[in-house]
Order: structure tokens, then sequence, then C-alpha cells
């Protein structure tokens, strides 16, 4: 054995990308007529949450929040960004808005598993184990690649795996920080 447990070792993966594939291709959905599409595409990273690919899109396409685009793919709530585990989400329509393949989008979901438990990425976990109001990020891993990975969501995990820094939700731009949430791009 090489010393690694089962739970690194899928942490390892999810972060290498798991199964999702990292070819980017048009969506084989057919539009419906009322369904919208940003103007710039962005290609999903490897390991992006789908809250990240979202608010990432959002930012290129230059949208102050994602709500501009949600409202119309079914999200309710404007400030509740619970798109990776909400049943109501069109995703197909979201995969089209976006420019990626639905796969892509089904890939970062949370299905539920009973009444408290998601699979996060094949893994069982509470529901409360998954952050998502507060944008929890890594200064240096968004050095290192400019997404949000889906392993800083989990509230288990303290730092990040490529720069082994502590995960941080708030912004120094002023005073004594700003807390970053999900509404905003």
């Amino acid at each position: 054995m090489d010393g690694r447990t089962a739970f690194g070792t899928f942490l390892r993966e999810i972060a290498d990308g798991g199964n999702a594939s990292k070819s980017v291709a048009r969506p084989t959905v057919h539009p419906q007529k009322a369904w919208r599409r940003l103007r710039k595409e962005v290609v999903p990273f490897s390991g992006e949450s789908l809250r990240g690919l979202v608010a990432r899109s959002c930012a290129h396409n230059h949208l102050p929040n994602s709500f501009g685009l949600l409202q119309h793919v079914g999200l309710k709530h404007r400030n509740r960004v619970a798109i990776a585990e909400v049943q109501d989400i069109e995703l197909a329509q979201l995969a089209y808005a976006l420019g990626v393949e639905e796969r892509e989008i089904r890939f970062r979901c949370y299905d539920h598993i009973g009444e408290q438990d998601i699979s996060f990425f094949g893994l069982t976990l509470s529901r409360s184990a998954v952050e998502s109001r507060v944008r929890r990020f890594s200064p240096v891993g968004l050095v290192i690649s400019p997404h949000h990975r889906a392993l800083w969501e989990l509230r288990d995990v303290p730092f990040c795996f490529e720069g082994w820094d502590l995960l941080q939700d708030l912004c120094g731009c002023e005073g004594e920080g700003i807390v970053q949430r999900w509404t905003r791009t």
C-alpha cells in the first residue's frame, strides 16, 4: 500500500477532474425560441464547481450578478445561488446558455440521496457539508488557475490542495474585508 487513504484518493480524483470530459463541444440540445445564450462562452475547467462556472461565465459576459442568467433557467431566489443542489433548474437550458454540453453541467450537480444527503461526485455527504452561500477561495489557487474548485465548497476542507494555503471568504480590498458570496460576479 502506498499510504493513501480512500478519501484522499477520492479528493485527488475530483481535483483532477473526475469523469468529466475535458473536451469542449456544442450542446446537443435543440434550443427553444425563448432560450437565451451568453455572447461569450467559457471553457469549463477540470474540477470546477457549477457555481464557479456560472459565476465565471457571467463575469466574462459583464453580468453584474448570476441571477441575470439563472432567473431564466429556474432559479427562484436571487440571494441563494443553490444551482448545484436544487432540482428545479433546467439543466439543458443552462448548458445552452453557457455554451457547454449538458453532461458538463450534470457532472457538477450534487444529486439528492434521501432527504438529508447529496452525492458529491459519487461520495455521499450531508447537505450541510457543502457551503453554498459563502464563496471560499484560495488566493494561491486562483493564481495557479482562475477558477473556483468544487472542493472549496466542502466545509470540512480548510485548505487548497494545490497551493496548500487556507481557504478564505474575505476579500481584503476594503478595510476589514468583505465576505464573498455567490450573488455577485
